[in-house]
């Protein structure tokens, strides 16, 4: 019984790190192919584009538009805004789409796209775009 005690104490010791360290979370993320660290490392240098629509409903649109792109929906936040979408047609399937939103105002949001595949990023800002634009109109 001792034994088993401080087997379980010592257990317990060991695991609080991996449940409150942001960095082993995120490290166990990349074992499992779950971080979204590449795409938020390249924030700022996607393709952006600002829509009048609402926060939550730019957010449902682009949903709606990566549904029709039969992508997969790998990880989708409304409350930080991101969205990480893989299965892209003509990319290898594990290709990673981020789309990131900002309320800019009440009625206007803009959408960052970002992609490791410039190809992809293209392609895919070009399509969710126009597809926002003709719902919702480009902000000039």
């Amino acid at each position: 019984m001792n034994g088993k005690f401080r087997t379980l104490i010592f257990i317990c010791i060991l695991s609080i790190p991996l449940v409150s360290c942001a960095n082993l979370q995120e490290a166990g993320k990349k074992f499992w192919g779950s971080s979204t660290e590449a795409l938020e490392r390249k924030r700022g240098q996607g393709e952006v584009a600002a829509f009048r629509c609402s926060f939550s409903g730019c957010f449902t649109e682009c949903l709606e538009i990566l549904e029709s792109m039969e992508a997969e929906v790998f990880k989708k936040d409304s409350q930080i805004g991101q969205i990480i979408a893989i299965n892209f047609e003509d990319a290898i399937d594990t290709t990673e789409v981020g789309l990131f939103f900002k309320a800019e105002k009440p009625n206007l949001t803009s959408v960052e796209i970002i992609c490791l595949n410039s190809h992809l990023q293209d392609a895919a800002s070009s399509y969710i775009f126009s597809k926002l634009n003709e719902k919702f109109k480009v902000a000039k």
